[in-house]
C-alpha cells in the first residue's frame, strides 16, 4: 500500500507541475502577445509610395524641357505621357534642334498610334520634311494620314498639301484625285471651302468649265461661306460660264454681285468691268468651247497645229480674276484668267 499511495502522491506533484507551467505560460503569452502585436503594427505602417500627379494639359505645357522628359518617360497616356512627348517635340523645334523634335514626334506616332496627338504628330514630321527638301518622306507621311487617319481634321490638311505637290510635280491627276478625295470625305463642312476653290480654279484653267462650275456651285451650298468667299465663287462661276460660251449666265451673275452690299471694292470693280466687256463683246465667239474640247482629243501632232491656229486667232483678255480663295488660304502659284474670244 505504502508502494501505491507513493506513486500517486509523484503523479498529483507531476499533474500539478505541469498544469502550473502550463498556466505560466499562457500568462505570458497573453501578457506578451499585445506588445508584439504593436510591434508588428508600427513595422506594417510604412506608408506606400504616393501616387504621380496628373498635371493637367496647361501645366505640360509650361514645363521645361527636363520636366517634360520626366513625364514622357513614365510611357503613360495616364500620366499625359504623349502630351508630353509633344510639346518637347514643339520645344525642340522652336530651339532649331530639329533632329530631337523629329525623334520624339516619331515616338509619339509609333509609341501612341491611337492618341489624337498622333495625326497632328504627322504633319508636324510633314512639315520638318518639307523645310529639309525631303519630298519622299513628306508624301509617306502625309499618305500615312490619309491612310489611318482618314475621318481626322487633319487628313483635309494632308490631302491639300499632297494635292499641291501633285501639282507641282505636273502629276495632275494624281491632283484632281486628292481634291476629289477631301471634297467627299468633308462635304458640306466650312473646312472644305480651300479645297474646293483649288479644285474649281484647277479645272477652270485647264478649260474643263464644266467640273469648275460644278465644284464653284458646291462651294455656294455651304453656308458657312463669307459674304466675301460667296462674291468670289460667283466670279469663278461667272468665268466658267464665259469660257463655255454662255454670256446672258455670266451677266446675271455679274449683276448679282453688284446688287451685294458690302462686298471688296476689288470685287465689285472686276463684276463692273466683266459686265462692260460682255456687253461690248460680238454674240458669238469665234473659237467655241467644243473647239477647244474637240483640240484635246486630237492625235500630238494634230493638237500642236491645232493648238497654233488657236493662238492666232485674234482675242482678248477681259479682266484677270484673282484666284478665288478664301481669305488666309494660300494662293495657287498660277493665277487665274477670264478668257473670252472676241474680235
Amino acid at each position: 500500500m505504502s508502494k501505491s499511495k507513493g506513486v500517486f502522491f509523484i503523479y498529483r506533484f507531476l499533474s500539478r507541475l505541469i498544469t502550473g507551467l502550463l498556466l505560466t505560460v499562457l500568462i505570458y503569452s497573453v501578457a506578451v502577445s499585445p506588445g508584439l502585436a504593436a510591434k508588428d503594427d508600427e513595422l506594417d505602417a510604412t506608408p506606400e509610395a504616393a501616387p504621380p500627379k496628373i498635371y493637367t494639359e496647361k501645366e505640360i505645357s509650361a514645363f521645361d524641357i527636363t520636366k517634360l522628359k520626366d513625364i514622357a518617360a513614365a510611357d503613360s497616356i495616364e500620366q499625359k505621357s504623349p502630351l508630353a512627348l509633344y510639346c518637347l517635340a514643339q520645344k525642340y523645334k522652336s530651339a532649331g534642334e530639329i533632329k530631337n523634335s523629329r525623334d520624339s514626334f516619331q515616338k509619339i506616332i509609333a509609341a501612341y498610334p491611337a492618341h489624337y496627338l498622333a495625326p497632328k504628330a504627322c504633319l508636324e514630321l510633314a512639315s520638318i520634311y518639307s523645310v529639309e527638301k525631303n519630298a519622299s518622306a513628306e508624301i509617306e507621311i502625309l499618305n500615312l494620314i490619309s491612310t489611318n487617319y482618314s475621318q481626322y481634321s487633319e487628313n483635309l490638311t494632308a490631302l491639300y498639301k499632297l494635292a499641291v505637290i501633285m501639282k507641282k510635280n505636273k502629276n495632275i491627276d494624281e491632283m484632281y484625285k486628292k481634291l476629289e478625295e477631301a471634297s467627299v470625305l468633308f462635304e458640306g463642312r466650312p473646312q472644305v471651302i480651300p479645297i474646293l476653290f483649288m479644285s474649281a480654279n484647277e479645272y477652270l484653267r485647264n478649260y474643263n468649265t464644266k467640273k469648275a462650275a460644278e465644284k464653284f456651285e458646291r462651294l455656294l451650298l455651304i453656308k458657312e461661306l463669307t459674304v466675301s468667299q460667296r462674291a468670289m465663287a460667283l466670279l469663278g462661276k461667272a468665268a466658267s460660264f464665259e469660257y463655255n460660251a454662255e454670256p446672258e449666265k455670266a451677266l446675271m451673275i455679274y449683276d448679282e454681285i453688284l446688287k451685294t452690299q458690302q462686298l471688296d471694292k476689288n470685287i465689285l470693280m472686276i463684276a463692273e468691268r466683266g459686265k462692260i466687256n460682255l456687253e461690248k463683246a460680238p454674240k458669238a465667239p469665234l473659237v467655241k468651247a467644243s473647239e477647244i474640247e474637240a483640240k484635246q482629243q486630237l492625235r500630238p501632232a494634230e493638237a500642236a497645229t491645232a493648238e497654233t491656229l488657236l493662238k492666232q486667232k485674234p482675242s482678248r483678255v477681259s479682266e484677270n480674276v484673282p484666284a478665288a480663295l478664301p481669305d488666309g488660304q494660300p494662293k495657287p502659284a498660277t493665277s487665274e484668267v477670264k478668257l473670252r474670244i472676241t474680235d
